[in-house]
């Protein structure tokens, strides 16, 4: 070799291997140069949510390339977490109840589609808004966890939604917000209100029928009752037996007396007639029992009764059985009458053809001439007996009650000393008359008298008063019939009125009469008035006010008098 050559060697080897150096240098910065665009494109990729076309390039060894793995596997990530988002994002889309996130401030963070069609707002005009401006009240403090409330609409309506809230998780530390769902109860309300206002329509319905109408369960405890029964038992019959309640049982009634319990037996309706004992006053119902209430298995689990006063019907069909066995007996009375008439008028023509032909200083002239008042006075009490037993077939026309008092006691006189009581009158003199029927007037008064009469165990008194009262204009003729006897009771002197009440034990004697309730039926029939007074061991005393004739109108009754006097 040339030395000539071998002297620049070591110059060219080292200029080769700047050259080899400085290109190698050139090359790693345009790679390097190459690695960092790349990652720029990526990071603006990631950026822009394009994860897929953020493919990075990394490389070999450190520098860019470890950067580029880095931005890579953090690119990874927000992708799976930006997936995971939008999952939930579509789940709570597709609720159909309104989902709202606050955050802890109280601004709206969080909404779903169901939100926004429920208010008509949109997502934009929601978040970050307060949440009291959909409700009023704030969702923590003033809101309960669950709550029948409204959310107000953009358009201002007022929607009723069953609310509900809670706290969000939190890894620690204040909750980072609540989480508010609400579910649209408009068409749930409506329904409601319309099962309100039928129910209370029904109830109205049921409160103003005035028979009891009471629902009772299994165990004969009362469930529900109408204000027919409570106002007569109280508000404290709810939930008691109603053997208990209504009738004063221990025990349940016997099952052929109770609706109800025939009823939970069969399953079928039953009635029956049932006495009830309301402040002292037997009163009759009809009451009849349906299932109200079943199970799953058709089993009865409760029964309405429904139980109706007959008491006035009972008492108006025991006064027409009475009024036909009186009528009987006053077509008796009168057939009996009719025939006694014949011989007493022979008796009394041949008393009086006997006292014309016979001297006054005649020793059995005084004998005949009781015969014949003895005759007189049988015939006035035939015909007493007569318009007693036929009070209907008189008419009305003005009368003395003096008079009808008199015909009344003459039928007494014999049966009061048998019985050693004394009849004190006191009759006023110069009483105006009263229009009125003679037969039912002397029907009250024989009433009474009979059941003073009957009141003493031994010897007694009543007194028979008659007197003229003045009321301004009007005037009244007043009957006070009272003896000394053993009184009334408290507990029986409310009752003297009902139909044919009485004390009296059965068989003890014959009761003439239609009872006081219908004699109080005939005063106040002529316009009059009767009250009682009495106190145990100190008698009793009636009045009988009847207004006199000038204060009454009569219609045609006065006319039919006044037209039968002309015509005679």
């Amino acid at each position: 070799m040339n030395p000539s050559i071998l002297i620049f060697l070591p110059a060219v080897v080292s200029a080769v291997i700047l050259i080899i150096f400085a290109v190698a240098v050139f090359l790693r910065a345009r790679r390097r140069k190459a690695a960092l665009e790349s990652l720029m494109r990526a990071a603006a990729l990631i950026g822009r949510g394009e994860y897929d076309g953020a493919c990075i390039e990394c490389g070999t060894g450190g520098g860019p390339g470890e950067l580029a793995r880095a931005l890579g596997d953090a690119a990874e990530a927000i992708k799976k977490r930006s997936l995971n988002n939008r999952y939930l994002k579509r789940v709570i889309d597709t609720m159909d109840a309104s989902l709202i996130v606050v955050a802890p401030d109280g601004l709206i963070k969080t909404v779903n589609q169901a939100t926004i069609s429920l208010l008509g707002y949109s997502e934009d005009e929601l978040l970050g808004q307060p949440f009291m401006v959909l409700t009023g009240r704030r969702v923590k403090g003033e809101m309960e966890s669950s709550d029948d409330i409204r959310y107000m609409s953009k358009d201002g309506r007022s929607i009723p939604i069953h609310f509900s809230s809670s706290e969000l998780a939190a890894d620690g530390g204040e909750a980072p917000g609540m989480v508010c769902v609400a579910r649209d109860i408009s068409e749930h309300s409506a329904v409601q209100e319309a099962l309100k206002q039928s129910e209370g329509k029904l109830n109205a319905i049921l409160q103003a029928i005035g028979d009891f109408i009471i629902m009772i369960d299994k165990d004969m405890h009362i469930l529900w009752a109408n204000d027919a029964v409570t106002s007569v038992f109280g508000f404290d019959i709810i939930g008691r037996d109603c053997y208990a309640a209504m009738f004063n049982r221990k025990e349940a009634c016997l099952d052929g007396d109770c609706p109800v319990k025939g009823t939970f037996e069969d399953r079928l309706s039953h009635s029956a007639e049932i006495n009830v004992d309301i402040f002292g006053e037997a009163r009759s119902y009809e009451c009849s029992a349906s299932v109200a209430m079943r199970d799953v298995d058709g089993a009865p689990l409760a029964a309405i009764e429904v139980c109706k006063d007959i008491t006035e019907y009972k008492r108006a069909e025991q006064a027409l059985i009475q009024n036909a066995k009186l009528a009987s007996l006053g077509e008796l009375g009168a057939g009996i009458a009719h025939e006694l008439n014949s011989p007493l008028a022979g008796i009394l023509s041949l008393s009086e053809l006997m006292l014309g032909r016979m001297e006054g200083t005649d020793p059995n002239y005084v004998f005949v001439e009781k015969i014949k008042d003895a005759t007189v006075r049988s015939k006035n009490i035939i015909m007493d007996l007569m318009s007693y037993a036929r009070p209907g077939a008189e008419q009305w026309r003005p009368l003395s009650v003096n008079d009808a008092l008199r015909s009344v006691l003459s039928l007494f006189v014999s049966e009061l000393k048998t019985f050693q009581v004394k009849i004190e009158e006191d009759l006023a003199a110069d009483l105006p008359e009263i229009m009125g029927n003679k037969g039912q007037l002397m029907e009250v008064f024989l009433n009474i008298i009979k059941n003073a009469k009957d009141v003493f165990v031994g010897k007694g008194n009543i007194k028979i008063k008659t007197s003229l009262l003045k009321d301004g204009a009007s005037g009244f003729v007043e009957v006070e019939i009272s003896d000394d006897g053993p009184g009334i009771p408290e507990d029986v002197i409310g009752k003297i009125f009902d139909p044919f009440y009485t004390t009296k034990e059965k068989g003890g004697g014959m009761n003439i009469g239609l009872g006081l309730s219908i004699s109080k039926g005939i005063v106040e029939a002529h316009d009059g008035t009767v009250k009682v007074e009495s106190m145990p061991g100190a008698g009793t005393r009636f009045s009988l006010l009847f207004p006199v004739v000038a204060e009454r109108n009569y219609g045609g009754k006065v006319a039919e008098v006044e037209n039968a006097e002309s015509c005679g």
